[in-house]
């Protein structure tokens, strides 16, 4: 039986690049293991991404990260020259606002945070329709 999802693992060209973007521009907290030239496990909240050395693959991979203050990740992301694909999209019927970048190896990593409306319940998951 499935206890929980251990991590999602994805194929760098550059590992110590990756793992400068990961760490530095996204703030993850990098965690041991035994093979670091070859593969990087990082702390994401209540999972964990894996990096692994080889050829990317982005195709159809999407990352979603929950962000406390969506404008504040969008600035710190611009200070490193990463651009948003489009304008910030908001959802105003599962109540969250998001945006979509490229990491250095082109997978879609999506931001979302949100939209605080005192009088509806608050999601726990959006559906990223």
């Amino acid at each position: 039986m499935i206890r929980a999802l251990a991590f999602l693992e994805l194929t760098v060209s550059d590992l110590p690049r990756a793992l400068h973007f990961y760490e530095t521009i996204l703030g993850l907290a990098r965690l041991p293991t035994m093979r670091p030239e070859r593969f990087a496990l990082l702390a994401t909240g209540g999972s964990q991404l894996a990096l692994k050395r080889g050829v990317p693959t982005p195709g159809s991979v999407l990352i979603h990260f929950e962000v406390e203050d969506l404008r504040a990740t969008l600035a710190r992301l611009a200070g490193f020259g990463l651009v948003p694909e489009c304008e910030s999209k908001d959802n105003t019927e599962e109540k969250y606002r998001r945006i979509l970048v490229r990491d250095l190896d082109g997978y879609r990593l999506c931001f979302y945070q949100w939209i605080m409306d005192e009088s509806a319940p608050q999601k726990q998951s959006p559906s990223f329709e």
